[in-house]
């Protein structure tokens, strides 16, 4: 079994420090989204945040936003970059079959990456803990939610413990 556990805290719950060249997944809410978020991504977050997401207003909208990072490790972790691509695909894919679906997000994530991990591994099991990326900012905080993927025969199996909204 593949194992991720990210835990979210609001994005000014960070400091500098603990952001920089940190590797991770983030859930942007601009200020007046209040239903779904308006943007899931990953990657180097600092730079994401700020170089691609506050310069193009377009995937976060023109006003202040709020959010969750969970940073999995520091570059140069390889292994740190694909599990959050792992896990921004199995959120986004959360999201769609929750109805939280990102507002800006044009396609799915890396799907490829699940694939591949499942090829390795029989089981993969994403746990997120702290806050739930995928509710408002200034919900109650959770104690773990779960996505667990398996194999049966050629077919990928969903166990998820996230409800609808």
């Amino acid at each position: 079994m593949h194992t991720i556990d990210l835990t979210f805290r609001r994005a000014g719950d960070w400091t500098l420090e603990e952001l920089m060249d940190g590797i991770g997944v983030y859930c942007l809410w601009s200020g007046n989204a209040k239903e779904r978020p308006s943007y899931l991504g990953e990657g180097d977050v600092l730079k994401r945040i700020v170089t691609d997401h506050m310069r193009d207003s377009n995937k976060v909208g023109r006003t202040v936003f709020d959010g969750f990072i969970a940073i999995r490790g520091y570059k140069p972790d390889a292994q740190a970059k694909e599990d959050c691509q792992i896990a921004e695909a199995l959120l986004l894919f959360v999201a769609e079959r929750t109805d939280r679906a990102p507002t800006h997000n044009k396609n799915l994530g890396l799907q490829t990456k699940v694939e591949e991990m499942m090829r390795k591994h029989p089981t993969l099991r994403l746990t997120v803990r702290g806050c739930d990326p995928l509710r408002p900012p200034g919900c109650q905080p959770i104690d773990k939610k779960g996505f667990t993927v398996h194999q049966r025969g050629n077919e990928l199996c969903f166990d998820c413990d996230w409800r609808k909204r």
